[in-house]
């Protein structure tokens, strides 16, 4: 049996649906599905029940599930001491970025690594900050930017930077915004987001203070989506500073409070608390944060 196999049982074992497990292997799903079923031929029995509801371990996947993932630690540890050894650490960092790489500069990111760590090979992929973790825990990152601190557990977060936010008005709504405080901007229509976005919980522990709510009139969690609709007046949101501070130089929206911070995050596995190549990649960051 190959390691691959083995990651791939464990990912739709975590995930309990074939499909999600597919996107965190960046494979497709019929690709996933026979190297399930070549790994199940091979030990000579069933690991799941395929209900229709997703993917249930058998009696035989529980017994294994344990073993598998001791398995792959065993393999993954191995190559992290490998890495370590020799005069030049080497290998390859699956590095997510949340936002816009300008923002997380990672042009200069890239060019100290280059320079300090030549044997290494950075592979930049896109990931949201809500979906980290489970990029973290599906192996699908290494390490990860994210806004705020999760907490969830196996995972470690290192803090970079708090990032400044802004509360942005339309100029097509904002009158007169000195007269505004936080009950009546409440009362404005908000572009708002149902999950649990660390932007949108910035300012629920502002609004908190007044026992108020937004006036959701729109969901949108991406950056850029929001971007788009505070400039074309369609509600009041929250964004990173310099993105606020654009729209306003435009003369597409109005900075009402500029007092809002989250951090900026680098988040890893817990197992890979050792691994060097995410040590070095860290002190690199915070050279390039300047800290």
């Amino acid at each position: 049996m190959e390691f691959y196999q083995l990651k791939s049982f464990l990912t739709v074992a975590r995930e309990g649906n074939l499909t999600k497990a597919a996107v965190l292997l960046h494979l497709s799903q019929s690709a996933l599905s026979n190297q399930v079923k070549s790994l199940e031929s091979e030990i000579g029995t069933d690991l799941f029940h395929r209900m229709p509801r997703g993917m249930e371990l058998s009696f035989a996947g529980r017994k294994l599930l344990s073993h598998a993932e001791t398995a792959v630690r065993a393999i993954e540890d191995f190559g992290t001491a490998a890495c370590g050894l020799g005069d030049n650490l080497s290998g390859k960092l699956s590095v997510g970025l949340n936002t816009d790489p300008s923002f997380l500069r990672i042009a200069d990111l890239d060019s100290r690594m280059g320079a300090q760590l030549p044997l290494v090979n950075l592979e930049f992929l896109p990931s949201q900050t809500l979906a980290t973790t489970s990029l973290l825990n599906g192996g699908v990152l290494d390490v990860g930017f994210r806004f705020g601190k999760s907490g969830d557990s196996g995972i470690c977060e290192e803090w970079i930077v708090d990032s400044r936010l802004c509360i942005v008005i339309p100029s097509r709504i904002a009158k007169d915004v000195s007269k505004l405080d936080w009950p009546k901007v409440a009362d404005l229509p908000w572009i708002w987001t149902s999950c649990e976005c660390p932007f949108h919980q910035a300012v629920l522990r502002r609004m908190d203070k007044y026992g108020i709510r937004p006036n959701s009139v729109a969901d949108a969690l991406d950056e850029l989506i929001v971007r788009e609709l505070v400039a074309a007046g369609k509600g009041v949101s929250v964004m990173r500073a310099d993105m606020a501070e654009e729209l306003a130089k435009k003369g597409q929206a109005e900075i009402w409070d500029d007092s809002l911070t989250t951090p900026l995050c680098l988040a890893y596995h817990e197992k890979n608390a050792d691994n060097p190549l995410i040590a070095e990649f860290i002190s690199v960051v915070r050279n390039v944060w300047n800290f």
